[in-house]
């Protein structure tokens, strides 16, 4: 109701005291600005440290967006936008870092860019995020609370309140060893170190791995045929210690019943032969070295070149040092056993 309203039962009012009244009332809110916004140290904080959360309802979602990237474009911390349904979560990281971007320009970019969260917000924020600036003997810390939404108010105010800077400031510093331990521990190594090796040695000697790495190269195999030279190729290339082993129809090989049948193999081996690659049955494939020792077998189909001329096998045979020859054979290679 109006106080200088004739009409008014209660009479007419004071000028001067209304005028009191207000110049009392701005009084009261400098004082309590002036509480709020203590004088902060001079020029950027030695470390900053970013916690807590502020979150609220989407109200505008890509204002929101916009706003947070331009927070991490600050360079202060990283900050998470996470949402859910019509709600919103900021998140800092909550590392200690080099303040020396969080000078006075800094400080009042961060106040802006939070206020614009706040305004694309539905409602009022929630929010209980905090920036903590060490200074040299100082410690500045600002809590951005929540106060009356746009056009009403900010969304966001800071608090700010000096201490003086404690050790639990400051980044932990590992103090150094003393000589004798660093000499200790060369020592330990040094005598660690061959056992390691030779542990190595032998368990890559006992698994077979050694012989992998060192095998002979693909390209110093020979590739002995035998019967089977004309009918089936094989190439051989290295792969990762395995020796990887492709094998193809040869050049001799009958495309018809009729060219099959008119073979005369003479020696049963060799009619042997004929019957194993017509009737697409399986070759061994044999590693051998200088000795004629089988190092490694492996036994592959015929049956795919049968039906196609362009089929190829592959299979795989583990590296040897002393490899040098790949043999194909018509049975598998047996150990004789030791007579007791």
């Amino acid at each position: 109701m109006n106080a200088n309203d004739p009409n008014d039962p209660s009479g007419p009012g004071d000028p001067g005291a209304a005028d009191s009244a207000a110049d009392s009332a701005a009084d009261s809110a400098a004082s309590a600005d002036g509480a709020d916004t203590p004088k902060m140290p001079q020029g950027s904080p030695r470390w900053v440290v970013m916690d807590g959360i502020l979150d609220g309802r989407i109200g505008d979602g890509p204002a929101i967006t916009a706003a947070v990237k331009r927070l991490n474009r600050l360079g202060i911390c990283e900050f998470e936008l996470e949402q859910d349904g019509g709600k919103y979560s900021l998140l800092p990281g909550n590392d200690r870092v080099d303040g020396a971007m969080l000078d006075a320009t800094g400080q009042q970019d961060l106040l802006e860019q939070l206020r614009a969260i706040a305004a694309a917000t539905h409602g009022a924020v929630e929010s209980t995020l905090r920036c903590t600036m060490i200074y040299q003997d100082e410690c500045a810390e600002t809590l951005f609370r929540a106060v009356a939404p746009p056009p009403a108010g900010d969304g966001i105010e800071p608090l700010t309140r000096l201490r003086p800077v404690t050790p639990a400031d400051l980044p932990q510093t590992i103090e150094a060893a003393p000589p004798w331990q660093g000499m200790l521990r060369r020592k330990e190594v040094m005598i660690a170190l061959p056992l390691l090796l030779l542990a190595f040695a032998l368990g890559a000697w006992q698994s077979g791995l050694l012989d992998r790495l060192l095998s002979a190269s693909a390209d110093g195999l020979t590739v002995e045929a035998g019967p089977f030279e004309g009918l089936i190729v094989a190439e051989v290339a290295n792969d990762w210690g395995n020796y990887q082993i492709t094998v193809r129809r040869g050049p001799e090989y009958p495309t018809t019943s009729e060219a099959w049948d008119a073979r005369a193999p003479a020696t049963e081996t060799e009619r042997l032969r004929d019957t194993m690659v017509r009737e697409g049955q399986e070759l061994w494939l044999q590693l051998r070295d200088n000795a004629d020792a089988v190092l490694a077998q492996r036994s592959v189909s015929l049956r795919p070149f049968v039906t196609a001329a362009d089929a190829e096998v592959e299979t795989f045979l583990p590296g040897r040092m002393t490899a040098t020859r790949l043999v194909f054979s018509l049975t598998e290679y047996e150990k004789k056993k030791k007579k007791e």
